[in-house]
């Protein structure tokens, strides 16, 4: 999902909020969008905000409408409207918003608010925070003129910033050109986007981002294979290409894309900007437009996130991936409701007792025949959806509950980790409802051990590491996962509130394959040991890696040499009750 400014034509902060398309229900919201509604966003949030409406039932009909037309059509640019906004505990703000659908969830939408009734005079006045904005009208007219300038730009036959033709004529000439192409030659749709464009904005202003999409426009102008090209919004370009094989069309593709980074990587040196690409290959039945252009966007979407890959031809798969994709995140409220998410656990065993010492909890999705969707096919879209959220915490509850039954039947509990995706580090309540969530159920916290990867803690330090310290006031334990997948350093390592570090199953396996290979894990461990942390080796699925570890002196391990994750039921019966 893109990074929006918050601040908005107002010069104000804004509201933000996500919403699903369909329903119309809050997914997860800012500060200000809680004073907004009349809740106070530094306490802990009470309430479940999934099943409030914020908007009157008019209102959302209308604009889930509108957005749905957009989805359709695969535009973003957004929409601009004036509503009331319902407050929590009654009453109506009345409010500008800009909403428009997500460009990598297109069954939600983003939405920015400007409150402009809640503080006013006898003048008809807005004040926001005590500043002055204008009179209402004045500041509804205003928008009304940037919205229209926004469709005038649309509809302009040739975009404002580069020159390209605008997407509605790229489309139309792609329609023309699916008609009538020689189909003796290659065709092809490139549908591809910059990575990292917003820290050009954000460190040298909209004008060093201008220069670049107008650097960008000229290379795909002068480049021979392309026919038509256009820029679709923001940072993202399509283009319809004509060569001699699919060979020459990928070549000419990737002579783009090392020019671009060739030429960005010297003016802006620490920028990182490179292109994802997707392309699709026509097809002599194809016929519609957009369908062509969408599938090439879905093969850009297949690689957007991953660093060593950059172009990507699309696939039929990558559109059941799609269709499975929106399957997950329409069903999964109702999986959770139905109880279908249910925790695994994956014992950790002492290597050198061989007993068990403690078990992670793992997420699984049974489906009606009684088997289990895996984790790869459904946590990612989870993430990318912000739905995690809500299954982390199901699974938190669940573990909960094992472990109040356990002290019930007066047998000792066995400290069980728990995995957070780093969305929770978006919400200013995470920590309090995690305590709130252990308090309500009564349990210890010396019992529970808070996971957190080492790629999502470097990721965004300040605020995780603010997390875990409470964790730890508190008294839960701070684990730090797949440690060695990362960038961290030694001094980042010595000042992680982390109390155990689990080394990854990539070096685990790497003992077996050389003295040399031994020696490196083992003073990788031992480096770990001098930071004040105790080891943890995953993924041990042999009794000779068990043995060398043991002889290293690092005792606690899980895998499968030990035992697979299990159903909480077959846990119990084989671990705790017998």
């Amino acid at each position: 999902m893109t990074r929006v400014s918050t601040k908005t034509m107002l010069g104000v902060p804004c509201a933000e909020l996500y919403t699903e398309i369909e329903s119309g229900k809050i997914v997860k919201c800012n500060k200000n969008f809680l004073s907004l509604i009349g809740l106070d966003p530094d306490k802990p949030l009470d309430r479940d905000l999934y099943s409030y409406d914020y908007l009157d039932r008019s209102e959302r009909v209308g604009l889930r409408k509108a957005l749905e037309v957009q989805k359709n059509e695969g535009e973003f640019r957004g929409l601009c409207y004036l509503h009331r906004i319902k407050k929590f505990d009654g009453g109506y703000v009345v409010a500008i918003g800009i909403s428009r659908v997500c460009e990598y969830n297109t069954d939600n939408a983003y939405t920015t608010i400007v409150d402009i009734s809640e503080f006013y005079d006898d003048k008809n006045a807005i004040r926001h925070s005590g500043r002055y904005s204008g009179k209402i009208s004045e500041v509804y007219e205003s928008t009304l003129k940037k919205a229209k300038l926004k469709e005038e730009e649309k509809s302009a036959p040739r975009d404002v910033v580069t020159g390209l033709m605008n997407y509605t004529s790229f489309k139309a000439e792609v329609t023309e050109f699916l008609k009538s192409r020689d189909k003796s030659k290659t065709a092809a749709i490139a549908y591809f986007d910059i990575n990292n464009f917003a820290y050009i904005n954000e460190n040298f202003g909209f004008s060093a981002g201008n220069e670049i999409l107008c650097d960008t426009a000229n290379m795909l102008y002068k480049n021979a294979t392309v026919l038509a090209s256009t820029r679709i919004h923001s940072d993202f370009f399509a283009v319809a290409l004509e060569g001699e094989s699919e060979d020459s069309i990928l070549k000419s593709v990737d002579k783009v894309e090392k020019l671009f980074v060739l030429l960005n990587s010297q003016k802006y040196p620490r920028s990182e900007l490179t292109l994802s690409i997707g392309i699709y290959f026509i097809k002599d039945e194809d016929k519609n437009a957009r369908v062509v252009i969408d599938n090439a966007n879905l093969a850009r979407r297949h690689i957007k996130g991953t660093r060593c890959k950059r172009v990507c031809v699309f696939q039929d798969v990558f559109k059941e991936q799609r269709a499975m994709e929106q399957q997950i995140r329409s069903t999964i409220h109702q999986a959770i409701e139905d109880g279908e998410i249910e925790a695994f656990l994956q014992p950790k065993f002492s290597c050198s007792r061989m007993e068990i010492i403690g078990a992670e909890a793992l997420a699984r999705w049974r489906n009606e025949d009684g088997s289990y969707k895996q984790p790869f096919m459904f946590i990612p879209v989870l993430e990318n959806a912000g739905y995690i959220v809500d299954l982390d915490f199901e699974i938190y509850r669940q573990v909960l509950s094992l472990i109040r039954s356990w002290i019930d039947h007066g047998v000792e509990p066995l400290p069980v980790s728990v995995n957070f995706s780093r969305i929770h580090n978006n919400y200013p309540d995470f920590v309090q409802k995690v305590i709130n969530l252990t308090k309500e159920y009564d349990i210890d916290p010396k019992y529970i051990e808070i996971e957190f990867t080492e790629s999502n803690i470097a990721r965004n330090p300040d605020v995780t590491f603010k997390n875990m310290k409470q964790f730890a006031e508190f008294g839960f334990k701070i684990d730090m996962d797949d440690f060695g997948t990362g960038y961290s350093s030694l001094s980042f390592l010595r000042d992680a509130p982390v109390d155990i570090v689990k080394v990854d199953k990539t070096f685990v396996d790497q003992v077996l394959e050389s003295p040399k290979d031994q020696e490196y894990v083992q003073e990788l461990c031992k480096l770990i040991e001098s930071t004040g942390k105790d080891v943890l080796l995953e993924g041990v699925e042999k009794k000779e890696q068990a043995e060398f570890f043991k002889s290293c002196g690092f005792d606690m391990a899980q895998g499968w040499l030990f035992d697979k994750a299990i159903p909480i039921d077959n846990f119990n019966q084989k671990y705790m009750y017998n």
